[in-house]
């Protein structure tokens, strides 16, 4: 089950020949907003992102349509029909099974941020959830080189990026905290230290042996309970 009533890049469909021929992010989320006002700013801008395979960051968020084409100002257009291509190769195979496998996937993954950002004192004392725009809700902290799934700041002010997996991690997460833990030194961090976190169900034996020679980055396994309850029949 998608996290709205429709998938983002449906929306995108939905209201194609509303905007201009050349917009901005800003526009296409004043339309959807119109129909939709609970969908996130910065989820359509991350899938406006995956949805153009010309834009400079498309590999960090690519979705199985392509719809828009990013222009060198800023602006996107749509792409015409000479333009487009069929969903990518890995979703025509198996839609039905590889949609909904992803869709959970990524459904639990979301459960799992939100529930960490509501409980981030479970994960160490003292850690804060850091919000660079105070009118956005979103929890993901959007970046020119992919999405940091929690970005906080302890105890003592400093960074920490977090990095979650709903299943095993294995090292090619570590390649990615990398790269958010670079992008929050280079443009938030000015005396603070940055360090990350890794949080899956399971920690790869390769994973443990790649963080094992870094001093500033810390593996967490979580566990998942289940708590039942019965259902009156209908009358």
């Amino acid at each position: 089950m998608p996290v709205y009533d429709q998938r983002v890049w449906e929306m995108f469909l939905e209201i194609k020949n509303e905007p201009p021929s050349q917009f901005t992010p800003k526009d296409v989320i004043r339309i959807i907003h119109r129909r939709r006002p609970q969908v996130k700013a910065n989820t359509i801008r991350a899938h406006m992102i995956g949805c153009t395979p010309n834009h400079p960051s498309h590999k960090y968020y690519s979705m199985p349509h392509d719809i828009f084409h990013y222009m060198s100002d800023g602006k996107y257009r749509l792409l015409g029909p000479e333009e487009t291509r069929p969903p990518k190769e890995e979703m025509a195979q198996e839609p039905e099974v590889a949609e909904e496998s992803r869709e959970f996937s990524y459904e639990f993954e979301r459960d799992l941020e939100h529930h960490l950002v509501e409980n981030l004192e479970a994960i160490e004392p003292g850690l804060k959830l850091y919000v660079q725009d105070k009118e956005t809700d979103e929890e993901q902290f959007v970046t020119d080189v992919g999405k940091i799934d929690v970005l906080g700041r302890d105890k003592n002010g400093d960074f920490v990026v977090i990095e979650v997996k709903g299943s095993e991690a294995t090292d090619k997460a570590i390649g990615q905290l990398l790269r958010y833990m670079g992008w929050v030194k280079k443009k938030l961090a000015k005396q603070e230290r940055v360090r990350g976190i890794i949080i899956a169900k399971k920690a790869s034996d390769e994973l443990k042996y790649a963080v094992s020679n870094l001093e500033n980055v810390a593996i967490k396994e979580y566990e998942v309970q289940f708590n039942f309850r019965n259902v009156e029949s209908v009358k």
